[in-house]
C-alpha cells in the first residue's frame, strides 16, 4: 500500500476514480463540488472512461452533448475543455488536446485506473515465470490498495461510464481468479483463500470465485468454512438467478459431508 502511495505521489497530479471520485493537484485534494464545475468533471470522467489515452473529441462531444452538433459542439467543447483546465490551476497543461484528439498527459497526471492495467499486465508477464511467489504477492497487494470500488462509483450509469466499470471489476476479478490458482498450485491455501475472498467481495456472482475458496478450504482440512463458503454460494444464487450452483460446485459439498462423517 505504502509503495503504491509514492508511486502515484511522484505525479503533481493524481486522479482517483475506483471507489470515491478525487483529485489531487501537488500533494492537495480538490474541492470539486460546485455546480459551476459539473461539466468540467463530467468531461474529465468521460475522457478516463472512454480509455484516457488520445481519446477522440468527437465521442466526448456525443457522450456529452448528444443533441448537439457541428461548429456548435466544437464551440461548447471548447469552452468546457478551458473550464477544466482552470481547475488544474498552474497544472493547466496535464489536459492536451491535439488534432482531433483529447488525453491527459502521462508524464504529469497519474491514474489509478491505467496503473492497475499496468498491474494486471505485469500481473500476466510475472505468472507465467518459475518461483515468483513473493511478486505475485507485491502485485496482488498494489491490485488491492487500488481498487477501492467500483469505476466512478455513485455515478450515472452512462454507458460509457458502465462499460469501463464492467471492464475494471472484470479485470480484477480475474487477477484475483489468476492469484488464487497460482496460489493454490504453490500449496499455499491461505494465501489463495484471501484472494478468492477479494474477488467474491468485488463480484459475488462468479461461481469459480466461491469453487476456488471452497477447494482450499477442503485442501486446508477447514471443513466448517468450507460448509459456510458453499452454503453462501448457494444462498446467493437461489436469491439472485433461483437456481442452485453448478455439479461441479456441489460435488464439493459432497466432499465436505464425507469428511464430516469420517
Amino acid at each position: 500500500m505504502n509503495g503504491n502511495l509514492s508511486e502515484s505521489e511522484a505525479y503533481p497530479v493524481q486522479i482517483y476514480t475506483l471507489g470515491r471520485f478525487r483529485i489531487a493537484i501537488d500533494g492537495n485534494f480538490v474541492n470539486i463540488i460546485g455546480n459551476s464545475q459539473d461539466k468540467p468533471i463530467a468531461m474529465l470522467k468521460t475522457i478516463i472512461a472512454l480509455g484516457v489515452k488520445e481519446v477522440a473529441i468527437s465521442k466526448v462531444s456525443d457522450a456529452l452533448w448528444p443533441d448537439i452538433d457541428g461548429d456548435k459542439a466544437t464551440s461548447v467543447f471548447r469552452v468546457t475543455i478551458h473550464r477544466l483546465r482552470k481547475l488544474f490551476g498552474r497544472r493547466r497543461d496535464v489536459i492536451i488536446t491535439h488534432s482531433s484528439h483529447v488525453c491527459l498527459n502521462s508524464n504529469d497526471c497519474w491514474t489509478d485506473v491505467l496503473t492497475l492495467q499496468d498491474v494486471a499486465d505485469e500481473f500476466d508477464r510475472t505468472i507465467a515465470l518459475p518461483d515468483v511467489e513473493q511478486q505475485i504477492d507485491i502485485l496482488c497487494n498494489k491490485a488491492f490498495s487500488l481498487y477501492n470500488g467500483d469505476f466512478l462509483q455513485g455515478d450515472q450509469d452512462h454507458y460509457w461510464i458502465v462499460y469501463q466499470r464492467e471492464r475494471l471489476k472484470d479485470m480484477f476479478v480475474e487477477l484475483c481468479g489468476k492469484a488464487g490458482t497460482y496460489y493454490t498450485r504453490v500449496h499455499n491455501w491461505h494465501k489463495a483463500i484471501d484472494v478468492y475472498k477479494k474477488a467474491i467481495e468485488t463480484d459475488n456472482l462468479q461461481e469459480t470465485s466461491y469453487r476456488g475458496m471452497i477447494d482450499c478450504y477442503l485442501k486446508a482440512n477447514l471443513y466448517g468454512e468450507a460448509l459456510c463458503a458453499y452454503n453462501k454460494c448457494k444462498h446467493v444464487f437461489n436469491t439472485t438467478f433461483d437456481i442452485d450452483p453448478s455439479e461441479e460446485t456441489r460435488s464439493l459439498i459432497r466432499t465436505i459431508k464425507k469428511n464430516h462423517k469420517s
